[in-house]
């Protein structure tokens, strides 16, 4: 969990989620539960699950969706995350009909 997230904040970022952690744990040991909400909601919703034996195509046009979903259909935005520009993204919308 840890490890996949993003850590926007880099070092301080981590400091602080594990500083947090240990003052609000109840126990000894660091569990998922004792990390702030945003690093638990965050590592999940980083991945978009797609089964082995997808077409790349159906693939590409699954993982456009989610992110165009994830930034509430905010183009800009889902372009600079896929690292694409605007109009390879508007050109992959139509083809997948999305």
């Amino acid at each position: 969990m840890l490890y996949n997230y993003n850590w926007p904040g880099n070092v301080r970022e981590l400091r602080n989620c594990l500083e947090s952690a240990v003052v609000m744990s109840k126990g000894p040991i660091l569990t998922p539960d004792d990390l702030p909400p945003t690093i638990a909601d965050d590592s999940e919703s980083n991945y978009v699950r797609v089964p082995l034996g997808t077409s790349l195509s159906d693939a590409e046009r699954e993982i456009i969706r989610a992110n165009l979903s994830s930034h509430n259909g905010n183009k800009s935005r889902t372009a600079e995350t896929l690292g694409i520009g605007r109009k390879t993204l508007h050109r992959k919308i139509a083809e997948y009909g999305l």
